[in-house]
């Protein structure tokens, strides 16, 4: 998964080109006050997921692990070729400490399993074995030996499992029940503040935080409906959500719920009170006839000036990490194509 580094970030993302509408500047020209340089890698293929632990370095999870070391430059691969049904997840805790979780079948024993993969030098060797009877949806590590996980438990004679969240104290060999945690089937990532406060997310928002690394979980009241779609958060209290065809914020401290605009408002970074994001204003369940457009907020997002940029193909699947405050990367659609960095001049 996407270890930020900021409080909480989240967002979603699809890319094609851009229409134009009368008075909009073409593509390309500069925003103001922030940075947006675009990346071309040396390679293009599929990918699971993503991990920057800063500017240069950066790993793709695909056909296999890439890692570059040139801000996304130039991949190369650390592992051999990958094999999985459906899932492939990826936790990267620093330069050295890296897992990769792929879902396969034991056809001999008739049960699902997972199969880990797992480096202490930077993937230069690897250490791999299974876990049987379970299949991860997403892995998280905040210490070498301690991870965290979510996905389904099967037991004999049951066709389903059950969806639960698992811990692990030993880097992943074995992962017990979380019994804190109330599960539902709408789980989405864990987000670490630092490495003893945590949040668990549900499409709609955080559902659980920790204070003593996971030790235990308390319930958070919720900060809307449970239909609601978290687009971003900026802090503990401040969130971004789509709702009825509308981006809201709320300020979990103060209870207002405040309409930002009537579109869903994609946001990419922020530093103090200073946000940019993407609005999406029409047709953007097609990519190619959606309009975007660059847009800033300088008072944490209350109010928002449109810039006349119409930038990358982004739509509702938007994915950015946040590498330090007010720095961000976002790759443009499912595909290793094209990267896209910001910063905050």
């Amino acid at each position: 998964m996407i270890r930020l580094n900021l409080v909480l970030g989240f967002v979603f993302v699809l890319f094609s080109s851009c229409d134009r509408e009368e008075g909009i500047e073409p593509i390309g020209l500069p925003l103001v006050s922030w940075d947006v340089i675009e990346i071309g890698p040396n390679y293009f293929g599929q990918y699971w997921d993503y991990h920057f632990l800063d500017e240069r370095q950066g790993f793709f999870l695909s056909n296999s692990l890439l890692k570059s070391e040139d801000g996304g430059r130039n991949f190369s691969p650390i592992t051999e070729s990958l094999n999985s049904l459906n899932l492939r997840e990826l936790a990267v805790l620093d330069e050295d400490f890296i897992w990769i979780a792929l879902d396969s079948l034991d056809l001999v024993n008739e049960e699902v399993v997972t199969n880990f993969m797992h480096t202490r030098d930077g993937g230069e060797n690897w250490e791999k074995w299974t876990v049987s009877n379970v299949r991860m949806d997403e892995i998280s590590f905040i210490s070498p030996e301690k991870g965290f996980a979510f996905g389904v438990q099967f037991f004999p004679d049951q066709v389903d499992g059950k969806y639960q969240v698992f811990k692990t104290d030993d880097g992943g060999k074995t992962w017990s029940e979380v019994e804190d945690i109330v599960v539902n089937n709408n789980l989405r990532n864990f987000v670490w503040k630092d490495s003893q406060t945590g949040y668990l997310l549900d499409w709609a928002g955080p559902q659980y935080i920790t204070y003593d690394a996971g030790e235990t979980w308390a319930l958070l009241p919720s900060i809307g409906e449970p239909t609601d779609i978290l687009f971003y958060a900026g802090d503990e209290n401040l969130f971004f959500i789509y709702r009825d065809q509308q981006t809201l914020r709320i300020d979990r401290s103060t209870g207002e719920v405040q309409k930002v605009v009537d579109h869903p408002l994609l946001i990419v970074s922020h530093r103090g009170e200073e946000y940019l994001g993407i609005l999406l204003i029409d047709g953007c369940l097609n990519p190619n006839t959606c309009i975007r457009r660059w847009v800033t907020s300088s008072d944490s997002g209350k109010t928002w000036s449109q810039k006349e940029i119409c930038p990358y193909e982004v739509g509702y699947n938007f994915s950015s990490q946040q590498l330090s405050p007010g720095k961000a990367v976002f790759p443009v659609g499912n595909l290793i194509d094209e990267l896209i960095f910001v910063s905050k001049k």
